[in-house]
């Protein structure tokens, strides 16, 4: 979606980061757990979620 693009989210878990791909499930209301759609499972690397999001909004702009 052009106005609700997907993501990379940065998450801190037992010292590690993590990284997901998500997106807002109602675009302009507050940003919180319950407002995020996710996709791809969990990432060792911000450059691995960024080219699945990438992909994913490539695929939408088709």
């Amino acid at each position: 979606m052009k106005n609700n693009p997907w993501r990379v989210a940065t998450n801190h878990v037992c010292g590690e980061k993590h990284f997901q791909v998500y997106r807002f499930r109602r675009p302009g209301q507050t940003d919180h757990a319950g407002n995020r759609e996710w996709r791809g499972g969990i990432f060792a690397t911000k450059e691995e979620a960024q080219k699945f999001a990438d992909v994913l909004n490539d695929a939408e702009r088709s």
